[in-house]
Order: C-alpha cells, then structure tokens, then sequence
C-alpha cells in the first residue's frame, strides 16, 4: 500500500542521486569524486551540489595545474593522475600529488600565491571549485560548503602537527 509506494519513491530518488553522480564526476579513466579524500564524506546529492559549484579540466603530460607564483583562487582535488611539486625552475622536490588527494588545500585559507608549480606526470583530470564561492556558500551556512571546509581544516591542521614535530626533533637534535 502506501508505506511501499513511499519506500519505492525514496529508493527511486537514491538511484537518481547516485546516476548525477556518476555523471557529474566520472572521468574517462578517473575517478569519481566521492572516490577522493574531498569527496569521501558526501552523499550523492551533496557532490552534485558540489559539482555545480566547481569544474572538472584536463591537464596534459607536462603541464602545469598550476605555475609557483601564480595566485591561490582554486580549492583543487586530483581525480586521476598524478602530479609533480617542483620549485622555481621546475626542480622537483621529490614531492607528488595523485588520484584522490587534495592539490593546494591551503587555498581555502590564503589568498597568496602558489609556493610551488605543479605539472603533470601523465594526464591528469582536476576538479577545482573558486575559493570564493566555496567561503561565501560556508558563510551563508550551506552543509556542504561546511562538510568541505571541516576536510580541509583537518587536513591543514595535521600538516601543522607534523611540521611542528619535526621543527621540535630538529631543535632537540641541535642541543
């Protein structure tokens, strides 16, 4: 009766949200973006929300995602490839970004300038949502700006952790 038409209609709607997914963010040999670090604590109808948001580009063998110097606009996250951090003069620091991690996280918090350049390994998709837009959406108290946010502040903060770690082992070793 009625309690199964209604069980119907939501299990009609959770295999809707989860086909805009699917389109929103599969890539041609990528990954989803709820398949990333970013995307991981969102539902369906959440990384549509997100999708609208942002935008998904390709980013050659060779290229850059982004240049050392150039501003911190974008909140990015590899959904396929892998990319390298190299310093000024494109020295690589032995450092990468791959699928399903954050690029630049400390966009979300600083409006400087990239400290490093990125450039692609191999060809890379990135989904890349406007710092701006993504504060504004958190400041007007929409979930999902929220949900990004608490990510990324946890991601940073663990950042700080270890370099502080290191900073005090460096500092005990001296003495």
């Amino acid at each position: 009766g009625a309690t199964e038409a209604v069980a119907v209609g939501r299990a009609s709607r959770v295999l809707a949200d989860i086909a805009v997914e699917e389109r929103a963010f599969a890539g041609k040999g990528g990954r989803r973006l709820s398949d990333t670090l970013m995307g991981a604590s969102l539902v369906a109808t959440e990384l549509a929300t997100l999708a609208q948001w942002g935008a998904t580009y390709r980013v050659r063998k060779g290229e850059r995602a982004f240049a050392a110097g150039t501003p911190t606009d974008d909140l990015m996250v590899v959904l396929s490839g892998r990319l390298n951090l190299c310093a000024a003069g494109d020295v690589r620091l032995g450092q990468h970004v791959s699928a399903g991690e954050d690029l630049a996280p400390w966009a979300l918090f600083d409006d400087a300038t990239h400290p490093v350049a990125a450039i692609a390994e191999g060809d890379c998709e990135i989904f890349a949502v406007s710092r701006e837009l993504l504060l504004e959406h958190f400041d007007r108290g929409h979930p999902v700006a929220r949900k990004v946010v608490a990510h990324i502040s946890r991601q940073v903060v663990s950042v700080l952790r270890m370099a502080n770690f290191r900073l005090r082992e460096r500092v005990a070793l001296e003495q």
